[in-house]
Order: C-alpha cells, then sequence, then structure tokens
C-alpha cells in the first residue's frame, strides 16, 4: 500500500508540475520587443494540418511567421512537421507561405519530425552553425514552454518566442496533452542524449524521438 501511495504521488508530481509550469508560463510570458535576429524564423506544425491544406494553430502559426518574416525579424523561414501519410505539414505551410507572396528561396522545410523533439533535431541538422545562430521559434502559449526546452535540448543556444495567440485564449483545451508529453519527453530526450554521446546512429536514434 506504502509503494502504491509513493508512485501515485510520483504520477502526480510528474503530470501536475510540468503542467502547472506551463500554463504559468503560457499566462505570464510578455512578448519581447520585436529586434532584427538574423537566422531564421522556425514554425512549428500543430493541429489543423491537413492533406488539403492548412487550417486551425497550424495557420494561426504560418500566419505569425509570415508577419514576423515580412517585419524583417529574419531573412528565412523554416517550416518543420512531418505527416503520417500523403505530403508533410511543412510542405503544406511552405505552399501557403508562397501563395503569400514570400520568395521560394526564402522558405526551407523540415518533413520528417512527428515530435517537438524531432522538429528540434532535425531542423538543427540542417545547416552549419544554425544552433549558434538566434532564432525566433513560432508555436502557441500553451507549447511555448517545451518547444523551448526541446530546441535548447537540441543545443539551440540563442532562441526567442514568439505566438500568435494572446494571454485571453484559452489553455484549458491543451492542457491535459502537455501534461502527458512532458514527462514523455523528459525521457526521451535524456536516453536519446545519452545514446547520441555514446555515438549510436541517428537512424537508430530519431525514431525513438517520435
Amino acid at each position: 500500500m506504502r509503494f502504491l501511495r509513493r508512485f501515485l504521488v510520483f504520477c502526480i508530481c510528474i503530470t501536475v508540475l510540468p503542467l502547472a509550469a506551463s500554463l504559468g508560463y503560457a499566462r505570464l510570458w510578455v512578448e519581447p520587443e520585436p529586434q532584427r535576429l538574423g537566422a531564421a524564423i522556425i514554425v512549428l506544425s500543430g493541429p489543423g494540418a491537413e492533406q488539403s491544406g492548412i487550417e486551425g494553430e497550424t495557420l494561426e502559426r504560418v500566419e505569425r511567421g509570415i508577419a514576423l518574416f515580412e517585419a524583417g525579424m529574419a531573412p528565412r523561414l523554416i517550416m518543420t512537421g512531418g505527416a503520417p501519410f500523403g505530403r508533410s505539414a511543412a510542405e503544406l505551410m511552405r505552399d501557403y507561405a508562397l501563395e503569400q507572396g514570400v520568395p521560394p528561396d526564402r522558405v526551407s522545410v523540415e518533413t520528417a519530425s512527428r515530435s517537438t523533439l524531432q522538429n528540434a533535431e532535425f531542423v538543427a541538422r540542417m545547416g552549419p552553425g544554425l544552433k549558434q545562430a538566434p532564432v525566433l521559434i513560432v508555436t502557441h502559449r500553451y507549447h511555448l514552454l517545451r518547444s523551448l526546452a526541446s530546441f535548447r535540448w537540441g543545443g539551440f543556444t540563442d532562441i526567442r518566442p514568439a505566438a500568435p495567440d494572446s494571454p485571453s485564449v484559452p489553455l484549458h483545451r491543451s492542457a491535459l496533452m502537455e501534461a502527458i508529453k512532458w514527462p514523455v519527453n523528459v525521457v526521451r530526450g535524456g536516453v536519446g542524449r545519452v545514446a547520441f554521446a555514446l555515438g549510436a546512429a541517428p537512424e537508430t536514434v530519431d525514431p525513438f524521438l517520435q
């Protein structure tokens, strides 16, 4: 019985504490004054990427990324997100950006990732020096803290978050999923980093990060 109680307390801690941190960060975070960064605006895919196009949260993120690009925050957009079948979310996001007038040579895509950890790891491989360059990460407020942690885990050292939604947007819809994904990310990220340090091949580690 004592073991069961301790186990229940442990389960509560690893879900409630990250959830509280994410929601608190989302509510209290204030976006910094805009300034030119220099390297890239990285837009993370989310709900709303369908084979027919993008909508919902993914569309909101892309539109925010385009607005930052047009404001001169960085000279390059990187769309990141895979798909279980058909065209990737990143390709659909790029198509929308091109329709809005973004030059083709200013949009890059990462089409294989299926998780935030993979977003970070796969984007880091897109060019030498990208991890050390200043970048913007565009995603919704409820996802900001885990995204920042994931990109720090991926080796990015100069990150500025940007969100398409305001503090007044309800966060309860996504709260449960964040509570589940935080501990999963911690385990996968920790094991993955140890495996990389021991010399494991990327093709062996990458599926575990999903």
